[in-house]
């Protein structure tokens, strides 16, 4: 076949940036630029970025469909239609916030549920409700099968590592530690600067940064800006391995969890809210996070099953009929986005040495 291309000659970047200036009638492309934050700077063109393989990340090929749960112990049959209904339309990945007077009703509410089928995280309020959660575990031999997550609020790195401590030969498929990538005044660089450095003492602790991935979650809120919350996952991946490098591991990498979910009742227009958790959703899927949780128009405590419903349906969507979940990183070879990602990388490892210097 005749090459098609031959018959024009090739476009150069420069070109590109004099026809922009013709556009804007010689003013400064700068003016184009938006400047995110203080360490992100985002231009309308770009060059190919000399650093734009896919970043394979998850070894499953489908994120979990998370829901989060609250067992008062209150109406113990109603909280438990919910989260058995939960398991039969799409979640695979559950979140339950425990109440100690729940813990005594634990036989009721798993009656029926097939533990090694399923990933439960469960979030506690004090140590003393780890500790009769345990018991009952261990008394009814379910303690080996529970796959999930420990966390306990407001958890220190040192805590965490005591819960690891205490009680992982007792539950070897729970992970027990918990990163938060925060939502503040502050970059999307420092943050990720901070997360590093609260890695980085998970480490000190462990001494072996696999022993760390296998027990790790690092959570995210997804916000508003699109593009920007692609960039910010891809960069937390990327810095991850840059850290595993660092200290002496090599591919392939133990790698975290990563799990995102989408804000939550941001207005009471309920119909506004559902297009941008849907907007949000698309945003982590692309990004490739390992668990989602699309939050209901209401909160997570008083959402209406059909709110629960169209949450798990819009990833059914994403996944099942745009086939997002078939590309291991669909943002890869973008010039934009891979531009982005790396000015956040080189920004946040710079941050968290200076970091570790102090």
């Amino acid at each position: 076949m005749q090459n098609l291309f031959a018959e024009f000659s090739p476009t150069t970047y420069a070109d590109w940036q004099n026809l922009l200036l013709k556009a804007l009638k010689n003013q400064p492309l700068q003016g184009l630029d938006w400047q995110v934050d203080k360490h992100l700077n985002l231009k309308p063109y770009y060059e190919k970025t000399t650093d734009n393989k896919p970043i394979t990340w998850s070894k499953s090929t489908h994120w979990a469909i998370g829901e989060r749960f609250v067992w008062a112990g209150v109406d113990i049959d109603t909280e438990k239609n919910i989260f058995l209904n939960a398991l039969q339309t799409g979640t695979n990945t559950a979140e339950i916030e425990l109440a100690q007077p729940a813990i005594a009703h634990l036989g009721q509410y798993l009656e029926g549920v097939w533990l090694d089928m399923i990933v439960i995280n469960w979030r506690f309020k004090t140590q003393n409700d780890i500790a009769a959660f345990a018991e009952f575990c261990q008394k009814k031999g379910i303690n080996e099968t529970l796959q999930g997550h420990f966390l306990l609020e407001n958890a220190s790195i040192k805590q965490q590592f005591e819960l690891f401590e205490g009680y992982k030969s007792i539950f070897p498929k729970i992970r027990f530690f918990s990163l938060t990538l925060a939502v503040n005044n502050h970059s999307r660089a420092e943050n990720l600067a901070q997360i590093l450095v609260e890695i980085y003492q998970l480490y000190q602790l462990v001494g072996d940064i696999r022993q760390v991935a296998e027990n790790l979650r690092l959570e995210l809120t997804i916000g508003a800006h699109f593009w920007v919350e692609i960039v910010q996952i891809r960069a937390l991946k990327k810095l991850w391995i840059a850290l595993s490098q660092s200290l002496g591991e090599s591919s392939p990498f133990a790698l975290p969890q990563i799990q995102a979910e989408t804000q939550t009742y941001l207005t009471d227009n309920e119909h506004y809210n559902q297009i941008v958790a849907t907007s949000q959703a698309l945003s982590a899927a692309i990004a490739r996070v390992d668990t989602l949780l699309v939050c209901p128009r209401e909160t997570w405590a008083k959402a209406a099953e059909e709110s629960r419903r169209l949450g798990k349906n819009i990833q059914h969507i994403l996944a099942e009929e745009s086939h997002i979940n078939a590309v291991s990183d669909a943002a890869a070879g973008s010039f934009y986005l891979e531009n982005a990602t790396q000015q956040l990388l080189t920004n946040a490892w710079q941050l968290f040495q200076q970091r570790l210097i102090e």
